[in-house]
């Protein structure tokens, strides 16, 4: 005969706790993490616990996070593999038309030999250099130990260090001069550029100076829309096709052509850290349109000022740059230090270079 045993009443309630206790947990942490995205999207989230990584569906999700511990927009597709890079990796990105992809092993390269030693504000830091016969400007110089427009780099860190949340973006980074130099002083930086060479590079100084918390890197070019767009590889700089660099004539015709989908300032918004920022923009021509594609970055992020190189704005789109940032309320000045502002009528004259600051609101 058997018997069945009977439950204490005192164990059934120490089980109704637990579970109670449980779902609580799990409500309370679904409660937060609606609570902390909130602000960006008012869809119902679509959460996932794997090893303590988030999850979205983004086809019914607004909101797309890009890490946790990073800045959240709405209305973008975020493409991983993985929910980050590995510690110590340089994250960067790539568009593909659709969305942003990690480019998991862009930084994975063979040896790198030309390497010297920059002398920054906050100290040395290690910078990879391009061949010195094909990049006779920058690397060139740094290899002999000679700066690199630092004028115009303390000049970005003066118009920063009065505000310790301002971060910058570095649009046409090259190697990383300004990048580099940023990142050291503990800034938040992004940057773009649409070279391999400069960023295998880029990406190396990064990692080689521990800089890889502060930086993320965009292998793409930035325009004014979503397109397929082909630029020509002028040795260390890109133009596009329909615009091509008058000195090209004298490179070789085995240069090879790029294609890219062009992405848009917007477009970097889910990757912002900083509500404030500076830009460095040396585009080759490309200003223009990348200012045009950006009409929500200027509304969401306090862009304190901008450095423009203007020796390839004096022209009729020069004056249509010039009409966007007057729109988007921004004064030119010299950037020599004189503070001299600018003559918006007389454009062609402008010199070398602009720094554009954000109208002081009255």
């Amino acid at each position: 005969m058997t018997s069945t045993r009977r439950i204490p009443v005192a164990e059934i309630l120490k089980i109704i706790v637990v579970v109670i206790a449980t779902v609580l947990v799990e409500h309370v942490v679904l409660f937060n993490t609606r609570a902390r995205y909130s602000l960006f999207s008012d869809e119902t989230l679509i959460r996932e616990v794997n090893d303590r990584k988030l999850k979205f569906d983004y086809k019914h999700a607004s909101a797309v996070v890009v890490k946790q511990d990073r800045a959240i927009s709405t209305g973008w597709n975020v493409n991983t593999k993985e929910e980050s890079f590995p510690a110590g990796q340089t994250p960067i990105y790539r568009w593909d038309g659709s969305g942003w992809n990690m480019e998991h092993d862009f930084c994975k390269w063979t040896d790198l030999p030309q390497c010297v030693m920059l002398n920054t504000t906050a100290g040395q830091t290690p910078i990879y250099l391009n061949d010195l016969k094909r990049d006779y400007w920058l690397s060139a110089r740094l290899s002999k130990k000679q700066g690199w427009e630092s004028e115009h780099i303390q000049l970005v860190l003066d118009e920063m260090k009065h505000d310790p949340e301002i971060g910058f973006l570095d649009i046409g980074s090259h190697i990383g001069i300004y990048t580099i130099n940023i990142a050291k002083t503990g800034r938040k930086v992004i940057a773009v550029d649409i070279l391999v060479g400069n960023l295998l590079r880029l990406c190396k100084s990064i990692q080689k100076g521990e800089l890889t918390k502060n930086v993320i890197l965009f292998f793409n070019p930035l325009a004014d829309g979503h397109q397929v767009m082909t630029f020509r590889d002028q040795g260390t700089s890109a133009f596009p096709e329909k615009n091509k660099n008058p000195a090209s004539a004298s490179v070789s015709p085995c240069k090879e052509s790029m294609s890219f989908h062009t992405a848009t300032l917007d477009d970097v918004l889910p990757f912002m850290t900083f509500r404030r920022a500076f830009i460095k923009m040396d585009v080759e021509s490309f200003e223009y349109k990348v200012v045009k594609g950006g009409r929500r970055f200027f509304s969401e992020i306090d862009v304190k000022g901008i450095l423009m190189e203007w020796v390839l704005q004096k022209n009729a789109e020069g004056k249509r740059l010039v009409d966007e940032m007057l729109q988007l309320n921004y004064v030119p000045y010299n950037p020599d230090g004189s503070n001299n502002e600018l003559n918006t009528k007389n454009h062609t004259s402008w010199p070398h270079d602009v720094l554009w600051r954000k109208r002081q609101q009255k």
